[in-house]
């Protein structure tokens, strides 16, 4: 088979991705004529940072082939590489790599710095631009798309706050020795400061006066308030 090919199905799983949610990446990973590894972007379904097309197919490809080194294999991706699947690759020792779309934001690979060129012990052929429309397409119908669909997202409002005040929504009960337990309540502190001096305002009755003192680490206070 061909490059465009293969590069045809690193776009179908970039299709299968978007389909998903997720930025429409897909990556094949070849050795003569047989694909041993495949991935896609799966970021927001697994919730994670590394789950880049070229390291589910880098990770496929190894445990098909039965060890690390990938040195006869020719990995196909619809994206520029990022820099850290571009060290993966440096770490698998692929020695060809072909991209369709480059990416100006984050590129590895010419766009915003190139890994290969440095002072690293591989150094990938790179051939870029192959279906390089088809791939860049791909991409700016998901965002526009995306768009869209933020803009009839409720918008996050971040909560109201009144001066430095602190609010509980536990009703406070006075005790009979004029002190009510202490409660854990995040607050927010001036940066630097020990104690954060800051009134609480009891639900139902504002009115009532309370000493408040305060035992706060970087987050959360140990407020002990007492009653007039």
């Amino acid at each position: 088979m061909e490059d465009l090919a293969y590069m045809d199905m690193a776009l179908e799983l970039a299709r299968e991705a978007a389909l998903d949610g997720e930025v429409p990446v897909g990556c094949v990973i070849v050795r003569g004529d047989e694909i041993v590894g495949r991935g896609r972007n799966r970021r927001e379904k697994d919730k994670s940072a590394l789950a880049h097309a070229e390291i589910e197919a880098i990770g496929q490809a190894c445990r098909t082939l039965g060890g690390w080194r990938l040195w006869e294999c020719t990995l196909y991706v619809t994206l520029e590489p990022c820099p850290m699947c571009a060290g993966a690759i440096i770490n698998a020792r692929i020695p060809r790599v072909v991209y369709g779309a480059s990416d100006a934001k984050c590129g590895a690979c010419g766009s915003v710095c190139d890994l290969f060129s440095m002072n690293f012990n591989h150094h990938p052929q790179v051939e870029k631009g192959l279906m390089e429309e088809e791939c860049t397409q791909l991409l700016t119908d998901f965002f526009e798309k995306l768009r869209i669909e933020l803009r009839t997202r409720p918008k996050w409002k971040r909560p109201e706050r009144e001066g430095r005040v602190a609010k509980c929504n536990t009703p406070l009960k006075i005790c009979r020795d004029k002190t009510v337990p202490a409660y854990f309540i995040p607050i927010i502190r001036e940066r630097g400061s020990k104690t954060a001096p800051f009134t609480l305002s009891p639900p139902g009755d504002s009115a009532v006066p309370l000493h408040i003192n305060a035992f706060c680490n970087s987050s959360v206070c140990l407020l002990h308030i007492g009653h007039d």
